[in-house]
């Protein structure tokens, strides 16, 4: 199988992400016993993300990933101004660059995707993969873009 350019695209930054949490993670912790267990953590996190990602996937025929990815952009534009105010004072490459990013999150993207993602589906299957149907309802998908556009 061989991935999309898209996907290739943001595969060189998401590994260049963990590269940057596994050089710097372990000093940017605090708490000792997350000091001395984080590349155990941080290998577990990464396969429980992993299969989770890969089943929500084929549960949801997600093929585009655009509900996976949604859901997970929440869950960060709730969670990363909670880690801010937690980090408060807080100095370290990780803590810098996650600030930088902010400034540079897309905030149109789900006002895009509204509009995109249901344009995909052609006579009720999806264009791209003929297998996948069309949802029954954007209910999901729609509070996903609310929720992500208010919170951000």
């Amino acid at each position: 199988m061989v991935l999309p350019l898209g996907n290739r695209f943001w595969l060189v930054f998401d590994v260049f992400i963990l590269y940057q949490l596994a050089r710097h993670g372990r000093e940017a912790q605090v708490v000792p016993w997350l000091k001395r267990w984080f590349y155990p953590l941080f290998a577990l996190s990464a396969v429980a993300a992993f299969g989770a990602i890969y089943t929500f996937t084929l549960y949801f025929h997600d093929l585009k990933g655009v509900a996976s990815s949604m859901s997970m952009n929440l869950v960060m534009s709730i969670a990363f101004p909670v880690f801010h105010l937690v980090a408060a004072g807080a100095r370290g490459p990780l803590h810098q660059r996650r600030l930088a990013q902010d400034g540079r999150h897309p905030r149109g993207t789900p006002v895009f995707l509204a509009t995109w993602w249901p344009a995909q589906f052609v006579d009720g299957h999806l264009r791209t993969h003929p297998s996948v149907d069309e949802p029954t309802t954007y209910g999901f998908m729609y509070f996903l873009y609310g929720a992500i556009f208010v919170f951000d």
